[in-house]
């Protein structure tokens, strides 16, 4: 299911609360534009809850936690492949987390520790926080895109 101009979700990844607002950043759907990404996740575990994910256009936009587009799409599979289509060409970064128990929060244990799978675009690394935009941004160019993570 594709949220969209709503309130996507609250996310906490690394211990940093995200609030995340779809629709509300710029634009990035452009019927017009031929520019689609194929967003692999590996690494499913458990074959239950929800893929939370949020898409962020610019550094800005990852800065600010203010993402441009987000979408909660049931698992269903160890590896799940999730399209978004009629993106402008541009700098991207993907947030994520595996909703396990459907609470719509990415749960957290000892020491602000998630408990719940989490990823960032290009797998970038957490070290006491989100990555950087710089280890995290990648690029969508006009026709087909793909980018793969995989949750921690």
């Amino acid at each position: 299911m594709t949220v969209t101009n709503t309130i996507f979700s609250t996310l906490v990844v690394a211990g940093l609360s995200v609030a995340t607002v779809v629709g509300a950043g710029e634009a990035v759907a452009d019927p017009a534009s031929s520019a689609t990404l194929s967003l692999d996740v590996s690494n499913v575990e458990e074959i239950d809850g929800n893929l939370m994910i949020a898409l962020f256009k610019g550094e800005d936009s990852w800065k600010s936690n203010d993402a441009a587009e987000g979408k909660m799409v049931p698992v269903t599979s160890e590896t799940m492949s999730i399209s978004f289509d009629g993106l402008k060409p541009g700098e991207y970064g993907i947030k994520i987390f595996h909703d396990v128990n459907s609470d719509g929060e990415l749960n957290l244990g000892n020491f602000g520790i998630p408990s719940e799978p989490y990823a960032f675009s290009n797998d970038a690394p957490v070290n006491f926080g989100p990555p950087s935009w710089t280890s995290a941004h990648f690029t969508i160019a006009d026709g087909d895109n793909s980018h793969t993570v995989t949750l921690k």
